[in-house]
């Protein structure tokens, strides 16, 4: 099970001319509750250190759209300012210590946004401030949360680490459901930003009926001081658009979530280092069937028994590497060619920096247009008494009744000779033209042995890759996704994807050379496994080489062309110019063959000069 996890980044802005996105930290807290595979209850979206702006001559929406960049937009809703008296008719306090109280129009307010605020005083775990209607007569909390993505507002906390528990109730007295998030609070100022988005899991955002924060691992009187709660849509498009027709890659931010995907073909969600949400455009273009479910896709790192033989009931156990996880996001490329995120999680129990020696698992996510996503994932496999024999890759799905999933372990008699030493599986659908997927390792050694395990009680099933052995103090492996083919995919096409992926036939060169060194390339072949791409540079002004010589199916194959200085690129498939190549953050020139490629197929690169 993971422990309490913080996030510390965010994709707030970006210019889609900025080639690479750094990310400003912004501590974010939450919790997983795990079971295997990484199954995620609510993840609580955080808070940050509040960085009130001067206020600036208008009126009090100006002053806090200056404050809260979420607001930008200007599509936000205020539950609460306190500039305004009849603010104050939401909140109650119940004080299970008959200590607790409440003081409102407190002159203390959140710097930038106005002079007002509401002082709490909390001094037992049962003690909570509830924001309801039951006593509005003026003002009223608005129930209907659908339109936003963000819960936003200001804390104050005298004292450093203290924990704040939101929780969120919707629905009637008679099946009503509640959700928590358990907040880190620093000392002073802090921004509250909750993802609605998980909460909607969990509560009916069309029916909350309260809002009750508390303290729950006070000790003594703690006065906090809320400011500015206010519901906000900040839906920003981050690159490309989500409706291009021309089904380009795009980013789209909604509340805390990175949404990732190709127009009409596919998208995926990221929150808290993980993809937590699936969705296949081409039969869901409304977005309401998250082929997630309550798991998160992976490929996700787990604890196996010694002996292997994972089930349902083993969990992912990396609590003894600390008691905190700090989960980092980042975009670190993003053109029509592909998108790169890369994401962390720092295992510490406080104290030095986890980012300079703690433990750590790291995913690098390389997406293509297609729907094809290449894995690297680096995680610790061994510090000081915690060793573990079998750490296995879990990649799942939810199991709505119409899959077909299937698993291949390495080395099956009635193997065909290229299959043999290939860990791959998947699922495909039982409805035409339905939404399958492949997963494959490229290293069968690192990771022998495909297990299928289902959990019915969860609607979900799991692929769990395990055997390899561990050896020294971390494990790197390589690994394809395949979400969205324009053919079906099943057992046979993601052989077929294995092959391909694990191992691309060599190219036959005429003009230029393969490059054999470039970081992520595990066997030094010529093909970049981290990327999913042929590395090549040319030889003068061209590059010439043939692919599909061999007879192997390849499927929508990336190349890469190093070493081309600048100079303007031109791309032809069989004396055919092909349109739609990219540059990386390095310059190099990226392209993909838009189809299958089943026969010998010529592809030339001519480079000129800029004039």
């Amino acid at each position: 099970m993971l422990p309490p996890v913080t996030q510390t980044t965010s994709l707030d802005r970006w210019s889609p001319n900025t080639p690479v996105i750094q990310i400003a930290s912004k501590p974010l807290w939450l919790i997983f509750l795990s079971g295997m595979p990484a199954l995620i209850s609510f993840q609580i979206m955080g808070c940050s250190q509040f960085r009130g702006a001067s206020a600036p001559d208008g009126n009090q929406a100006d002053r806090l759209m200056a404050a809260y960049p979420d607001l930008a937009s200007g599509r936000f809703a205020v539950i609460a300012d306190f500039e305004q008296l009849e603010h104050n008719q939401l909140f109650t306090v119940v004080s299970h210590s008959g200590r607790a109280t409440c003081m409102p129009n407190s002159p203390d307010g959140a710097p930038g946004t106005g002079s007002r605020c509401l002082k709490v005083t909390f001094a037992d775990p049962l003690d909570a401030l509830v924001v309801s209607n039951q006593n509005g007569k003026t003002w009223s909390l608005r129930r209907d949360w659908r339109d936003f993505h963000l819960l936003v507002g200001s804390i104050y906390c005298p004292v450093a680490a203290a924990d704040l528990e939101v929780a969120i109730t919707g629905g009637p007295k008679s099946h009503s459901s509640k959700v928590y998030a358990r907040i880190k609070l620093e000392q002073g100022w802090n921004v509250l930003r909750l993802d609605l988005s998980e909460a909607a899991t969990r509560v009916p955002l069309d029916d909350v009926r309260e809002m009750r924060f508390s303290l729950p691992l006070v000790e003594e009187l703690t006065t906090l001081a809320f400011d500015d709660l206010i519901l906000a849509d900040n839906q920003e498009n981050l690159f490309g658009e989500p409706d291009d027709v021309n089904e380009g890659l795009y980013i789209q931010k909604r509340g805390r979530r990175w949404h990732i995907g190709a127009a009409g073909r596919f998208e995926i969600g990221f929150a808290n280092a993980q993809i937590v949400h699936w969705y296949d455009l081409r039969t869901d273009p409304s977005r309401l069937n998250n082929l997630l479910g309550r798991c998160v896709l992976g490929p996700t790192p787990v604890v196996l028994p010694p002996s292997g033989n994972p089930n349902s009931s083993t969990p992912p156990d990396f609590s003894s590497l600390g008691g905190t996880v700090i989960a980092h996001q980042e975009v670190t490329e993003a053109s029509s060619a592909r998108i790169v995120v890369v994401c962390t999680l720092w295992f510490t129990d406080g104290g030095d920096d986890p980012k300079l020696q703690g433990p750590y698992q790291r995913w690098s996510y390389t997406i293509l247009p297609t729907g094809q996503i290449y894995v690297q994932l680096t995680c610790t496999t061994s510090v000081d008494a915690w060793a573990p024999e079998n750490i296995g890759l879990v990649v799942s799905r939810a199991d709505n009744g119409q899959l077909l999933p299937f698993a291949h372990r390495t080395a099956q008699i009635e193997d065909l000779p290229a299959l043999r030493h290939l860990a791959y599986g998947g699922a495909a659908s039982a409805q035409p033209d339905g939404p399958g997927f492949a997963f494959a390792v490229h290293d069968g050694r690192t990771a022998p042995i495909m297990d299928l395990i289902p959990q019915p009680e969860l609607r979900q099933f799991n692929l769990v890759a395990s055997g390899g052995h561990i050896d020294g103090d971390e494990e790197t492996w390589y690994c394809l996704l395949n979400l969205w083919a324009r053919d079906s995919i099943d057992e046979t096409s993601a052989g077929a994807m294995a092959v391909d992926y694990c191992d691309p036939k060599v190219l036959e060169i005429g003009v230029g050379e393969l490059v054999t060194d470039s970081l992520g390339d595990e066997n030094g072949d010529g093909y970049n496994e981290r990327f999913g791409t042929s590395v090549l540079q040319p030889a003068g002004d061209l590059v010439r080489f043939w692919v599909g010589a061999s007879g192997e199916v390849r499927f929508f194959p990336m190349f890469t062309i190093q070493g081309i200085d600048g100079r303007q690129a031109w791309v032809y498939v069989d004396n055919v110019i092909l349109e739609g190549s990219a540059r990386d953050t390095q310059g190099n020139l990226l392209f993909q063959l838009p189809g299958l490629v089943r026969s010998k197929t010529l592809v030339e690169v001519v480079l000129r000069k800029n004039p």
